[in-house]
């Protein structure tokens, strides 16, 4: 093998991002607007602006211009206190630290400063529903308060546009199937949505993109054409937003991009624009992000996807792809047989590996050899010299471009192939072990992959430190690179500092480190409450199950549902799932756990369906926003530890402990806090929330550390009592009730008569309950079963409190049913079971009747 030809050795490896930049190398840097915008950012880098003049005071004030354009504005101290600190922070160039607690107003009071300091600024968030908060609310807002024009662009990676060119293949392909087939409904609307639409961002479109269509139609790394593209100058949707950020002020775009762009330094300036000033929102997301972009990821699937990619299928032979496949198998079998646990690290070298690398690497190099199309590189390149008998010279044209195209997909191939290779080697070889962690995940949720490896790096603070915190660049006069970073989010601080975020983000000095005082009034809004529960134990935990399974029953009776149970393992969940959802006695709650819809589909399914109770796990620990009565209760199952046994979080902890540091103290520990009210978080998002949170972790109370994390959630009252929970819920639903019967009623079969009804009564100031169940033939329908479960539970419950010598004229009593209501509520029907009905219930001194809405697997489509 030649020496310029050869494979890269694990020593040659660079760390190579998760998600590969959507950027070529070969992209054009030079531009005539790009060359301008940077002169022009350095000129605003220079001049006055309105910063230094501006009284934030005055601004913010309850007579302000703020509150002269926004009805029923209410000055907030803590917002007006970040403005300052944010304003202090771009004025000495030093980076700040934020705490903002959910109802600050945080983006407001970071963008004033920034916009007013004129310097370009890039704003990075965590998720697309804050960079369209910020692009389509709060900036046109300030235009208007600061009466002074403000450009701002999302930037996003290319896969969320349309490709023009793979969009005309498609589109062409889709007009020939409707000859014999119907047209795909999406691209009918696709092709109308194009001649509207002014960004091509497809996530615009009214409806997510079917799974098949989007990887035909928007633009990927691997598969753009770049200049050889005939749609490249002026009908490029990428270049066209690109374009528009290397213009615009403001830069709004993700945690992912940001960091890409600053790892390819001056070649990712085409990516994502330079900027004087970086505000980093959702901040406490950055170093996973890191970990994410700067490591190394392949599948049992990466090369088989690889392989089935036309310019392989056309220009290898079927037997050496076959042999490559075989050598995959063999290379993920390797892998998965050094252990057996879900997620484990890999130590040895993977020779399998490196042998599947080294054939692929065998390959590359023919194919590059034998590129059919290098030898017209140069005529491709150049205007056409003459045309071909009978063609005109827009034909030739024509011709051209397709061959220009053809070669660069070749291209693409081998980079696709190259870049495969490089991840391969970094998961087999041991060379980087001291800095990197090399580990497996099995999979078993998703289509074709079964085994995914991992190289990540151990620490990324370095990274961080050296792209984003503390670069080492210097301008193009020599100058050190000027850059003030403000890092802030709801949950950034453990212990009432910042030390965590400083040492895992590689942060070495700050200008301006505040933590804001919350914003709601958390001892009126919510109560803390944890239950006397056991300990969990590893060894045997169906006790602590059972005793969760059974809180979490009663909270949701005094709650009336309305609940996100939160817990720290899929296991844990389904424990308590299964629990709580017996074939013969679920719930009267519409209930879903994750894993039963998409992420979305169960948010909107919970936010459309009253009474609902959602079970969910680590993804909706945060980025949950259901303000009002919607969501009363949250539950958290466990404080939510990082899981000691993971390959990355282990291999962390060891390399702190080897530093005669406290892994627990200064990692588990505050990893553990942050989630923990993340979780808090989910419930308090308007000043009018009102509700509970529930931990039903013991630990909270009894080891040093649950009570330290418990002081840096938000200030709540704190009870250990049921009955405290039940008076809570008892005013805010303002139910002057005592009791709660729940009600049922199911035929047996289809082709047999009979009801069968089941009823549920709670003695809802500490959730006692006692239940019955009948089976009756001659009931007709579901409706007549729930009111006989009714009136049956109504007089049991009337005879045994008139045995205690009590009357029932002293209580009150809310039925949940899901389709009697209407007739329960009435009093003008004259059959025997509703005069029975009406004769109980005149017994009481209130019966409330709340109907729960009947669910089906259709809810969530």
């Amino acid at each position: 093998m030649p020496e310029t030809e050869r494979a890269p050795e694990p020593a040659d490896l660079e760390y190579i991002p998760y998600i590969e930049p959507d950027f070529a190398l070969d992209a054009d840097l030079s531009d005539a607007h790009f060359v301008d915008e940077r002169q022009a950012t350095r000129e605003r880098l220079h001049h006055p602006s309105a910063l230094e003049e501006i009284d934030l005071a005055e601004l913010f004030a309850p007579d302000g211009p703020i509150a002269q354009k926004l009805e029923g504005y209410e000055l907030r101290p803590s917002q007006l206190e970040m403005a300052q600190a944010v304003k202090r922070s771009l004025q000495s160039q030093k980076h700040a630290l934020i705490e903002a607690p959910t109802g600050t107003g945080k983006s407001i009071a970071y963008l004033i400063p920034a916009l007013l300091s004129g310097k370009t600024v890039v704003i990075a968030t965590a998720n697309k529903s804050l960079q369209s908060q910020l692009y389509y609310k709060d900036i046109p807002f300030l235009r208007d308060v600061l009466d002074m024009p403000i450009s701002a662009v999302i930037v996003k990676g290319r896969s969320n546009f349309l490709c023009t060119h793979k969009w005309e293949i498609e589109a062409l392909e889709q007009k020939s199937f409707a000859f014999v087939d119907r047209e795909h409904e999406q691209v009918t609307f696709l092709r109308d949505w194009l001649t509207k639409t002014e960004t091509g961002d497809v996530d615009d479109l009214p409806f997510l993109l079917d799974s098949d269509l989007r990887p035909r139609i928007v633009s990927y790394t691997d598969d753009c054409l770049q200049r050889d593209c005939r749609h490249y100058a002026d009908n490029c949707w990428i270049n066209k937003m690109r374009d528009n950020a290397a213009e615009a002020q403001v830069l709004i775009t993700n945690h992912h991009l940001l960091l890409n762009a600053l790892e390819l330094g001056w070649a990712g300036a085409r990516l994502l624009p330079p900027a004087a000033i970086y505000i980093v929102d959702e901040a406490h997301q950055i170093e996973q992000t890191a970990t994410s972009v700067f490591e190394a990821t392949v599948t049992d699937f990466t090369v088989e996807q690889l392989l089935r990619r036309s310019t392989f299928t056309e220009h290898a032979a079927a037997e050496e792809i076959d042999e490559l496949r075989f050598q995959n198998t063999l290379a993920f079998q390797e892998a998965a047989n050094l252990r057996t646990e879900n997620a484990y690290r890999i130590e040895p070298e993977l020779e399998e590996m490196k042998r599947l690398a080294t054939a692929l690497d065998k390959m590359r190099q023919r194919m590059k050899k034998e590129n059919p199309y290098s030898e017209e590189e140069t005529a491709f390149d150049s205007p056409p010299s003459s045309a071909k008998k009978g063609q005109s010279r827009k034909e030739t044209a024509a011709d051209d471009a397709d061959k220009s195209e053809k070669r660069r997909a070749y291209e693409l191939a081998l980079e696709g192939l190259t870049s495969v290779i490089n991840k391969l080697l970094a998961v087999a070889t041991n060379s980087r072990d001291d800095n990197f962690v090399r580990y497996a995940v099995r999979v078993f949720d998703r289509r074709h992959i079964t085994i995914e490896l991992h190289a990540a790096p151990i620490n990324p603070a370095e990274m961080l430190r050296q792209f984003l915190f503390h670069p080492e660049e210097v301008t193009e006069a020599g100058d050190p690179i000027s850059r003030t970073v403000i890092c802030t989010s709801a949950t950034l601080a453990t212990k009432k500092n910042f030390e965590h975020f400083k040492q895992r983000c590689g942060l070495d000095e700050t200008g301006e480190e505040l933590i804001l005082p919350a914003v709601f009034d958390y001892p009126r809004q919510t109560i803390l409450y944890q239950p006397q529960l056991p300990v969990f134990n590893f060894r045997d935990p169906d006790p602590y199950y059972d005793a969760v399974a059974k809180e979490l029953a009663r909270l949701l009776e005094v709650s009336r549902g309305r609940a996100l149970c939160l817990f720290t393992s899929w296991h844990g969940l389904q424990q308590v799932r299964d629990r709580l959802c017996p074939a013969d006695a679920a719930p009267i709650w519409p209930l879903r756990a994750q894993g039963d819809a998409p992420r979305d589909a169960l948010l909107d399914w919970f936010k459309a369906t009253p009474y609902s109770v959602m079970l969910a796990t680590k993804s909706f620990w945060e980025g949950v926003d259901i303000p009002g009565d919607d969501l009363s209760l949250v539950v958290l199952d466990k404080m939510p530890f990082p899981t000691p046994n993971d390959p990355l979080h282990s291999a962390r902890m060891k390399l702190i402990d080897n530093a005669g540091r406290s892994s627990f103290g200064d990692y588990m520990l505050p990893l553990m806090t942050l989630t923990l009210k993340q979780g808090f978080g989910r419930l308090v998002r308007r000043s009018s929330d009102k509700g509970i949170i529930a931990i039903l972790d013991e630990r909270l109370t009894s080891k040093s550390y649950g009570r330290q994390a418990r002081n840096d959630l938000p200030p709540a009252r704190f009870s250990r009592k049921f009955l405290d929970v039940h008076r809570f819920f008892r005013e805010v639903l303002a139910c002057e009730v005592d009791f709660a019967l729940n009600v049922w009623a199911t035929q047996e079969a289809d082709d047999e008569p009979g009801i069968r009804w089941r009823w549920q009564l709670l003695r809802l100031q500490d959730g006692k309950a006692d239940v019955d169940s009948a089976f009756d033939a001659g009931l007709s329908d579901a409706i007549s079963g729930e009111v006989m479960a009714a009136t049956e539970a109504l007089c049991n419950l009337r005879k045994r409190i008139e045995a205690a010598g009590r009357s029932p004229d002293q209580f009150g009593v809310e039925v949940r049913c899901r389709e009697a209501a209407q007739l329960l509520q009435k009093n003008d029907h004259q059959e025997d079971l509703l005069l029975l009905w009406m004769a109980e219930r005149a017994r009481w001194r209130l019966i409330k009747i709340v109907e729960i809405p009947m669910t089906a697997e259709s809810d969530l489509s």
